[in-house]
């Protein structure tokens, strides 16, 4: 039985709209145990806490029964209101005020869709007299009612991270990454999918988008405990979300060629992960309608210390303990 008072061990976890998810690390970075609460719908809502007090009981009693109190937690935040764009910065600013300077331009040169961010800058290139800087944009307020919440259930929050940079972590550490390629990330989730674009390692575009609710769902739980959301219905109900995730691909393979790239790269790598349970087939669909070719996350990738597979589910907790 693990102690709760073992220095060594981390607790990485994610926040869907409907799950909640954990991997747990021991010495050496070993992966030790994982698990999957499925979530009832309504209490987390396109990333945002709706009801933080029912969220509580389940995720408290989740965490007793686990045995992951009082450890520290790594956590990947919802992705979706997290902004990222190229901005251009006068030369004459050094690179250390950069992040002062975009913060007093707030509303003025620079629009945000949220009042509140977090922001965070890489550096990218001069061009045209002026310094291209990436901006990562994040909402504060919602990083604060995860830090919130985890403290009050006696977790100790160090790291936040986004779902986008822990799959590429983890695409990057399976040794898959070319210098040359314009990585697009499919995540395609019980409810939502999102779309990520990576070059030289940096991202450069990130949107989310709710999917059709055309799947009803029961709950199956493992002898383990690990559970998961079923369909419940056939699967006609899947054409309607895998055209909408078709046309929102195929219109950013245009977008970032014809516009963020001005003709002159083009999306050539694709991967996709997330929890859909029709996710190797919407894949499938997906190479079919477009004429891609998408390098499938969806199957066991690393095991536990124990020689347990870990579901794909858990690809992005992977990514976030290789941080």
């Amino acid at each position: 039985m693990p102690s709760i008072f073992d220095t060594q061990r981390t607790v990485h976890v994610m926040f869907t709209d409907r799950y909640f998810r954990f991997l747990e690390t021991g010495k050496h970075h070993s992966i030790k145990r994982y698990g999957q609460k499925c979530l009832p719908e309504g209490l987390i809502q396109e990333g945002i806490i709706q009801d933080p007090e029912t969220l509580s009981m389940i995720i408290d009693h989740y965490l007793i029964e686990n045995k992951i109190k009082r450890v520290p937690v790594y956590v990947n935040l919802p992705d979706g209101h997290t902004i990222v764009r190229k901005v251009s910065v006068p030369l004459e600013i050094p690179f250390d005020e950069i992040k002062g300077y975009l913060y007093m331009e707030i509303g003025e040169s620079l629009h945000l869709p949220f009042e509140d961010p977090i922001l965070e800058v890489v550096e990218l290139e001069t061009r045209e007299g002026a310094n291209e800087v990436l901006l990562i944009a994040v909402k504060e307020s919602i990083v604060q009612q995860y830090v919130d919440f985890l403290t009050e259930l006696k977790c100790k929050p160090q790291v936040m991270d986004l779902s986008i940079l822990s799959l590429y972590r983890l695409y990057y550490h399976l040794n898959l990454y070319d210098p040359n390629q314009h990585l697009l990330q499919i995540q395609i989730f019980i409810n939502s999918f999102q779309l990520s674009i990576f070059h030289d390692h940096k991202p450069i575009y990130v949107r989310s988008q709710v999917l059709p609710e055309s799947l009803n769902y029961e709950i199956q739980q493992s002898r383990t405990g690990f559970e998961v959301y079923h369909p419940s219905n056939d699967e006609n109900g899947t054409m309607e979300q895998i055209q909408v995730i078709s046309q929102e691909v195929e219109r950013l393979i245009n977008f970032y060629r014809y516009n963020m790239t001005n003709g002159e790269y083009q999306l050539n790598a694709y991967i996709v992960s997330g929890d859909h349970p029709f996710l190797n087939s919407y894949a499938k669909e997906l190479e079919n309608q477009l004429g891609i070719s998408i390098q499938s996350l969806a199957q066991p990738l690393f095991q536990t210390d124990k020689n347990m597979n870990i579901p794909f589910v858990l690809n992005e907790c992977i990514g976030l303990s290789l941080k």
